[in-house]
């Protein structure tokens, strides 16, 4: 069990004894409550409103937050987001209300054991099994079942879609050594349930010069162009500022190239959730925070479902009207809210034409 994991019950154990314990675990943050006057925010067992409340924290309350996780998106007086924070006493609180003084908390399970030990645990019944699936979804058919009381050995954890069952409503789905994954609702640990690590799923496709990468980048876009009638230029573009040339944490821990968050559920294509730090902006300024992004078996998929996302999303439909003008395309796609940046389309424009990405969008 990591230090951090034994500080939250020791404090957990202390608060219900009625023991103050200071000071705050390493790598501990804190964050002030930000809602209207007299109006309490929920503390509660899980990151979603699914779950038991603890107990209420009032405006001005400081809180002290170890990480956060992705969890049921939510408005509040701060921000509208789906980023959760993990308190040191084990409880989650929606960032939604919370204001950072400086950088907030870095995401969960980012460092821990790397296989942890766990069980199936439903109500005991002849031929009970939970589904085992390729991604941490039921949009699929599963591939596999896990029996009653089998030992499990549990290697990282995504976030997914939530699922009801004996542990509770979980959005966290459970990787066993195989790749398959299964609701973590299915799942008893032991005592303290250990600091399972988020799935690392990169697979170093892309070249990681900037000539390769765009090669590489722009073939697959022709490939889809087809399919999704996306100009290749642009989704060239977009790979390259939003991955950072293949080299944000996003993209190699899971081949996602354009930074789609998770709302709900990743998807038939993706192969879960994780949270990132990011930056979002709204007409008051930019700030940083964490959103749920979804992560990627491989790079394909990535980019199979962001050419899907636009091209089936009715918000998109508008930039559809451009198909041989990847400039305005870029310029209807901001206007559709792809991006709170209020420079994007204009940085999308600048990236293709310094690369003279338009040759892509020519007939293959």
């Amino acid at each position: 069990m990591s230090t951090a994991r034994r500080w939250m019950l020791a404090l957990g154990m202390a608060a219900l004894l009625g023991v103050v314990v200071d000071p705050l675990p390493a790598g501990a943050s804190t964050g002030t409550v930000e809602v209207r006057s007299g109006v309490n925010v929920n503390v509660r067992s899980g990151p979603s409103t699914s779950y038991q409340i603890l107990r209420t924290v009032s405006a001005g309350s400081t809180l002290p937050v170890l990480c956060q996780v992705p969890g049921q998106n939510i408005a509040g007086s701060v921000r509208t987001t789906s980023a959760w924070d993990q308190l040191v006493d084990g409880g989650y609180v929606t960032d939604a209300y919370v204001a950072w003084s400086g950088p907030g908390p870095g995401p969960c399970g980012v460092a821990g054991p790397a296989i942890a030990a766990a069980v199936i645990s439903f109500p005991a019944r002849s031929g009970a099994t939970v589904n085992e699936r390729a991604n941490a979804t039921t949009l699929l058919a599963a591939i596999g079942e896990v029996p009653y009381e089998r030992p499990l050995s549990v290697t990282c954890q995504l976030g997914g879609e939530a699922e009801s069952g004996p542990a509770g409503t979980s959005m966290l789905w459970d990787r066993l050594p195989s790749g398959s994954l299964v609701s973590d609702a299915y799942v008893a640990w032991p005592a303290a349930r250990p600091v399972v690590p988020w799935c690392s799923l990169g697979t170093g496709e892309a070249p990681s010069d900037h000539l390769g990468f765009i090669d590489w980048a722009g073939r697959v876009a022709r490939q889809l162009r087809g399919t999704y009638h996306v100009p290749p230029s642009v989704t060239v573009a977009q790979a390259i500022l939003e991955s950072g040339w293949g080299g944000s944490p996003l993209t190699q821990d899971g081949n996602s190239f354009f930074g789609m968050k998770c709302f709900g559920t990743p998807g038939p294509l993706a192969a879960g959730c994780r949270p990132y730090p990011t930056q979002e902006c709204e007409d008051s300024g930019c700030y940083s925070t964490s959103a749920s992004f979804r992560v990627y078996a491989n790079a394909a998929a990535s980019f199979i479902d962001h050419a899907n996302a636009l091209w089936t999303l009715p918000r998109y439909r508008a930039a559809f009207d451009h198909p041989t003008n990847p400039d305005q395309f870029a310029v209807e796609l901001q206007r559709a809210g792809y991006a709170t940046s209020p420079t994007y389309a204009q940085t999308l424009s600048e990236i293709m034409a310094q690369f003279d990405l338009y040759r892509y969008d020519s007939a293959a």
